[in-house]
């Protein structure tokens, strides 16, 4: 039997796989072949590229790739537009940490002799759903204990400056927590090698305490108590407005990056919403044909039916009338 060898080419790890042919008894055959149904039902898990530069605020494309291991001359991917793709929401298990969008995707993938290294060109099917990740768990246990160690280094400047020892104490504790914050975020994350949003803002966070640092060890340089005084007024003032600034600019990157994320995914529901609307038209006009088919397969039944009875009327009225005639010739 042949088989359109069809392989999940993302699957790191396949649980179960179950898969059933089926032939379509009223399918149009075109060259006397008929049409089929392969069905494949799985329970895997499947591996995909993550885009993680703006991490926590990220939304992501999770991706099943299938391929066929044969050329794009023998097998070709098309999207079946009577069947509409879908997600079972009740089902998924990463609600607690994903926004899970109602959407599937299916597009067929062209591909050429220069990505497959091949003189056969493999044909590709995408199955892509979308996910935005819910990031107040990263707000309220990293971003905010951050800044509010990052605002703490202000306690340093209650201290004397001809106290350079009881200041660095401060400001060198706070950073060794800042540093311990810093190993707790990597642990959120894969290995990679880009900086994501939250990376960029505790690298900040420490360049902002040893700035502090350093100031707490200027400070200390200055020989008179208004030198001193002056040197620590224009830092506080200076490092204030920086993290202002800082705050001010990570909360509207935030805000585009929210907004770009929730045009790319309505834009997504709009077409599958639309492909859903064509596929219940199609599906409305083929239950129209039927039903027309079949009022007229009726119609043709119940003519020959009537036929039938009216010639079978006509018998009986003959025999009837000839046995009439026979026995009025028998009494005469």
């Amino acid at each position: 039997m042949w088989s359109p060898r069809i392989v999940f080419a993302n699957a790191e790890a396949i649980h179960s796989l179950e898969c059933k042919h089926r032939i379509l008894d009223h399918s149009d055959e075109v060259e006397g072949v008929p049409d089929a149904y392969v069905t494949y039902r799985m329970k895997a898990t499947f591996k995909t590229l993550m885009d993680l530069v703006d991490f926590p605020v990220d939304f992501q494309r999770l991706t099943i790739k299938l391929m066929s291991d044969w050329p794009e001359v023998d097998v070709e991917f098309v999207k079946d537009m009577d069947i509409k793709d879908s997600i079972r929401m009740d089902v998924f298990s990463g609600c607690h940490e994903w926004e899970l969008c109602p959407v599937v995707a299916a597009t067929p993938i062209r591909g050429t002799k220069l990505h497959t290294g091949s003189h056969r060109v493999y044909p590709k099917y995408h199955l892509t759903m979308y996910a935005k990740r819910k990031a107040l768990y990263y707000f309220w246990n990293l971003a905010l204990v951050l800044m509010l160690i990052v605002c703490l280094s202000f306690a340093s400047f209650a201290v004397s400056a001809d106290q350079p020892e009881d200041r660095l104490s401060v400001t060198l504790t706070l950073l060794l927590t800042a540093v311990a914050f810093k190993y707790v975020a990597a642990q959120a994350l894969p290995p990679i090698s880009y900086l994501t949003l939250l990376d960029k803002y505790v690298i900040f966070c420490l360049v902002f305490q040893c700035t502090a640092v350093c100031q707490n060890a200027v400070a200390s340089a200055f020989a008179t108590p208004d030198s001193r005084a002056l040197f620590d007024a224009i830092s506080a003032y200076c490092m204030v407005g920086l993290l202002v600034i800082v705050h001010v600019g990570a909360v509207i990157y935030m805000c585009i990056v929210k907004r770009r994320s929730d045009h790319i995914i309505q834009t997504a529901v709009k077409e599958y919403e639309e492909l859903n609307a064509r596929i219940n038209k199609n599906r409305e006009v083929r239950l129209a044909q039927a039903k027309k088919g079949n009022d007229k397969q009726t119609a043709e039944v119940r003519s020959k039916r009537g036929n039938r009875l009216k010639k079978n009327k006509v018998h009986s009225t003959q025999e009837n009338q000839e046995s009439t005639d026979k026995e009025d010739i028998g009494s005469s």
